[in-house]
């Protein structure tokens, strides 16, 4: 008996050293994979141990409550999930590569592969009969690598993460730390490189949530320096919030002018040159025109009316007459009218709305009726966007209520 025992704890510390070693040897950490050329990637971690209270929540509405129960068999089975994107923003489906972490049952997960993939050399291949199904006809790879499984259509993609374990893109790291994602996961994006860069941000991180029969989206605009000070730093009096509507869209700065002078500068020099042909025959830059707005613009688009408050109104005054107008200027379908200290674009002057609250740090809101965007749409499908300020980020708060989910589901049945 005494003996059993010993065999027993020996065989018990055998599979502890195992579980240990597989876990914090032989299984690397899931950043590893967010490798120097990731552009972008969609991450979901512990997924085993979320809520799918959302998620079945939609699924239910979406008419696919069928699929609820196969989720629950098979969630349990899934640590982390991570899908790479490679290449230019606007390609970026074209180079992807999925990672599936399914932690401890990865042996499990391994000796079920011959169900639906077949081995060559070191990858193994999805069989022909199941591709229509799952990858519209495509040849799908995929390869066992520290744990972890690779999908992808390309072996390429493949060797490009591969070859790269060990030099990870810090960027993406950093963001994949902020925001606590949901059952949905998140969705990050590097800016390196692109015109986002150089206005000061750093990268995007996306989460969405469904309650309550409405579907809400935070988009997190990380960045530092001047645009992120623009937009925390806001008038200290609303004086257009009585303009807030339906169709309307509010946007405010502490100094429009700055924000100018931030977005023209990732235009290339050899284009900058209409700015100097604007400054010589105005007799101000653009930045200038622009810093005369005193902190706020609405709009609707509907109507196409706009009202800005100008802090002072001799520069586009002077404009006008240059001209050859006094206060008033048709340039095209563009009308404009000098009134007090505002500017009016349109044929009349926009009037005040149902007007509304914002909040201190707010810059942006917009309650969009999608049919002005695309008439197949209803005059129920609407859309709202609320913009804030904090901290080294702007995010931008969507939301889509049950009739515009109605909408737009009834378009992808048909």
């Amino acid at each position: 008996m005494k003996r059993l025992k010993i065999l027993l704890l020996s065989l018990l510390t055998c599979i502890l050293i195992l579980l240990a070693g597989y876990k914090y040897i032989y299984h690397i950490p899931g950043k590893n994979f967010l490798v120097k050329n990731t552009r972008a990637v969609y991450v979901n971690e512990n997924f085993n141990r979320k809520s799918i209270k959302p998620l079945e929540e939609l699924l239910v509405k979406i008419g696919e409550e069928s699929q609820i129960e196969d989720l629950k068999k098979e969630k349990k089975y899934i640590k982390n999930i991570y899908i790479l994107y490679f290449g230019r923003m606007e390609l970026l489906n074209e180079h992807r590569v999925g990672v599936l972490d399914p932690g401890l049952f990865y042996p499990l997960f391994k000796s079920r592969l011959g169900k639906y993939f077949e081995k060559s050399g070191d990858y193994y291949i999805l069989k022909e009969k199941y591709r229509e199904k799952y990858s519209s006809g495509k040849e799908v790879f995929l390869k066992g690598y520290r744990g972890y499984f690779l999908v992808s259509d390309s072996k390429s993609d493949f060797e490009g993460v591969l070859s790269n374990i060990g030099e990870t893109n810090e960027n993406l790291i950093a963001l994949k730390k902020r925001n606590k994602d949901n059952i949905f996961g998140k969705l990050l994006i590097d800016f390196s490189g692109t015109k986002g860069e150089l206005w000061g941000l750093k990268g995007s991180v996306l989460t969405g949530n469904y309650e309550s029969e409405k579907l809400s989206m935070d988009n997190k605009l990380v960045g530092e320096g001047d645009i992120i000070e623009l937009f925390k730093n806001q008038p200290e009096e609303r004086k257009m919030g009585k303009y807030l509507g339906e169709n309307r869209i509010y946007i405010s700065s502490s100094d429009f002018g700055k924000a100018a002078e931030i977005f023209t500068a990732s235009i290339p020099k050899e284009q900058k040159v209409i700015f100097d042909i604007w400054e010589s025959f105005s007799g101000a830059s653009v930045e200038e025109f622009l810093g005369d707005i005193d902190g706020e613009i609405v709009g609707d688009i509907e109507k196409n009316q706009w009202i800005i408050p100008l802090k002072e109104t001799k520069r586009f005054e002077k404009l006008f007459m240059i001209l050859g107008k006094s206060k008033r200027l048709k340039i095209g379908n563009i009308s404009l009218m000098i009134q007090g200290n505002n500017i009016y674009q349109g044929k009349e002057k926009l009037s005040p709305g149902i007007g509304g609250t914002l909040s201190k740090d707010q810059f942006f809101q917009g309650d969009i009726s999608l049919d002005l965007l695309d008439r197949s749409f209803s005059e129920e499908s609407k859309i709202s966007i609320k913009g804030r300020a904090e901290n080294d980020y702007l995010n931008l708060h969507t939301e889509l209520g049950e009739e515009t989910l109605d909408d737009i589901l009834s378009k992808i049945k048909k």
